[in-house]
């Protein structure tokens, strides 16, 4: 993988992108698409599941752009629609 994409990934994962390196990564994605899903991503949050779990003072909000992803990925269970019954 190359190494700025690299980079950006992890950026992405734990910091967030500013609009210029998003910019770049769109471009370093289009040269690699074997690198579009971001492994990072899941790591990042499984990291801070892990973390809030133990010591829910120390936890660091998820990026709303992870937030999101992890949303759309997430499978849905809708055989309980109602849940106060």
């Amino acid at each position: 993988m190359n190494l700025r994409l690299e980079e950006l990934l992890i950026d992405q994962a734990v910091f967030g992108l500013d609009a210029g390196e998003e910019a770049e990564l769109a471009q370093l994605l289009q040269e690699h698409p074997e690198a579009a899903e971001n492994p990072f991503l899941e790591t990042t949050a499984l990291v801070q599941l892990g973390l809030a779990a133990t010591d829910p003072q120390g936890a660091v909000a998820m990026p709303a752009d992870l937030r999101r992803k992890l949303a759309a990925t997430a499978p849905h269970d809708n055989s309980n629609s109602n849940p106060s019954g």
